[in-house]
């Protein structure tokens, strides 16, 4: 699987033209920091530092001394650009071709882009964080394979934790993995993104937790109903070298059925402190 963060033509136009330049650079800094965390290196077109606005060059803009409160910002901005890829001009045109939906590469795995820039239009513009997370979640829906699955599961959700029987269940899936991986993404998303709440911090107990997830996320989500099951879906597990005991009885189930009617596979998962654990992805226990 090969990616691609490409600092977009227009992006010096965009910052040029916004009023809260300082809060525009903050995010694609950050983006960038959150790409070199994932070993995702950037590209820029080799002749990016010529492009206009206001009837000025991106290069006589960053080196510039007329706005000293962005100084800091600019120049942490031109070390990024001069540390990324270089691609000549048709090699950056490739990628823009990609942009267009019926282009074969526009969603697929195995070749991963982005432009990094706004633009709401389109998934494959990042300009921050949130942008990122929510591209990468996208590719993860057309993942070709579980081998590729478990590869990429921590780096696309690194505020989740994973137990080491992911692998292995998901070989108890009662539907093709194919067929069920974007409902698989969806709700990994929904947990993920709910440990980042305020509900997650403020609910009084797990339970309340599995209803504020299904009354924001819309997905079935519930703890285990039988106490005896309950107990043989406790975990130990190793957390920041300290082997934690997690109850995983919470679950949350897919809409399609399986082999068995009726049966839905589901993900199941635990709380500690501000995380949440993933036992396994697979078939009901």
């Amino acid at each position: 699987m090969e990616s691609y963060s490409i600092f977009d033509n227009k992006i010096f136009n965009e910052i040029y033209y916004e009023i809260n330049k300082k809060k525009y650079l903050f995010d694609i800094l950050g983006t960038i920091d959150n790409l070199e965390e994932k070993n995702i290196a950037t590209y820029c077109d080799e002749k990016i530092w010529n492009f206009e606005a206001g009837g000025q060059n991106f290069s006589d803009w960053l080196y510039g001394t007329n706005d000293p409160t962005l100084k800091e910002l600019k120049q942490e901005l031109s070390i990024k650009i001069l540390k990324s890829k270089k691609l000549d001009s048709g090699e950056y045109d490739l990628f823009t071709q990609r942009l267009q939906e019926e282009n074969a590469e526009y969603h697929d795995f195995e070749l991963q882009f982005h432009f990094l820039r706004e633009d709401n239009n389109d998934i494959h513009f990042v300009k921050n964080t949130n942008n990122l997370n929510n591209l990468m979640r996208w590719y993860m829906e057309v993942c070709p394979s579980k081998e590729k699955f478990m590869e990429n599961l921590e780096k696309v959700f690194p505020d989740l934790i994973f137990s080491e029987n992911i692998q292995s269940s998901l070989s108890t899936l009662n539907t093709g993995f194919s067929e069920l991986i974007p409902e698989i993404v969806e709700h990994l998303s929904a947990l993920s993104d709910f440990c980042n709440t305020n509900e997650f911090k403020e609910s009084s107990s797990h339970s309340e937790r599995c209803k504020k997830i299904k009354e924001i996320y819309k997905i079935n989500c519930s703890p285990e109903s039988k106490r005896e099951t309950a107990e043989k879906l406790k975990i130990k597990i190793l957390i920041e070298e300290v082997e934690e005991t997690i109850n995983c009885e919470y679950h949350t189930k897919f809409n399609l059925d399986g082999r068995e009617r009726g049966k839905q596979d589901r993900i199941y998962f635990g709380f500690f402190k501000d995380k949440i654990i993933i036992r396994s992805i697979g078939d009901h226990i």
